[in-house]
């Protein structure tokens, strides 16, 4: 799988007169309303929201997903490293609905991988013929982006890209499951003025600035006092 691919998800499709509801902003969200699979709506908002490969999403067992603290425990990655993958809220609350209900000890999907990328594929075709047919109805021209070339993996590059903006590079490297992080550096794009306001947080910005507030006390009392 080629892990440079930088394909990103549409998430402002919309077409003038017509409804979020009936025409969803998000790509992702035709694909899983276009599905007939019971599982693939689940997986792949796992998969989106955590980065995780697609077989080690298909094969989360129930007893290593912590619900109550959002993490789920994978034991067996690509790169033979275990390692504990830390649940958004969205994907924690598709994995609770999921699960609820099902045994305690086991996989929690019935799918394989093959099996998923082919619901996937079907499911994505199906989503652009009902966004054509949708265009056709209103007399939209359709945008030729929308839905292709569109991989199951390419949802590992969105979750990591999304994840990069809240962990450090050694800490996505974690929680990717990347052992390079060379490979990782490309989903770093901070400006200037998010890693000026970075600085500023930190414990060195924060004791630079209290000691800049006491200097300017002292230079204050230093000051003659008016007559």
């Amino acid at each position: 799988m080629d892990d440079a691919r930088d394909r990103r998800l549409f998430d402002r499709i919309t077409l003038r007169g017509v409804s979020d509801d009936d025409c969803p902003r998000k790509e992702l969200e035709w694909i899983i309303r276009a599905t007939q699979s019971a599982e693939l709506p689940t997986i792949l908002t796992v998969a989106q929201e955590t980065g995780m490969r697609r077989s080690e999403v298909v094969g989360i067992q129930r007893e290593h997903l912590d619900l109550m603290h959002g993490v789920v425990h994978l034991p067996h990655t690509k790169n033979g490293r275990a390692r504990d993958v830390p649940l958004t809220p969205r994907a924690r609350e598709a994995l609770r609905r999921w699960a609820t209900g099902r045994p305690m000890r086991g996989r929690i999907f019935t799918m394989q991988p093959g099996s998923v990328t082919r619901a996937f594929i079907r499911a994505r075709r199906r989503a652009r013929q009902r966004y054509e047919s949708m265009c056709r109805h209103y007399g939209r021209r359709p945008n030729n982006a929308y839905f292709r070339d569109l991989r199951f993996h390419d949802l590992r590059h969105e979750g990591t890209s999304q994840l990069a903006s809240v962990f450090a590079i050694h800490e996505l490297a974690k929680v990717n499951g990347n052992v390079d992080t060379r490979m990782l550096l490309r989903y770093y794009h901070p400006h200037g003025r998010e890693l000026a306001q970075k600085l500023a947080r930190s414990p060195l910005g924060r004791r630079q600035l209290e000691e800049m507030r006491r200097e300017r006390e002292g230079e204050l009392d230093a000051l003659p006092l008016a007559a």
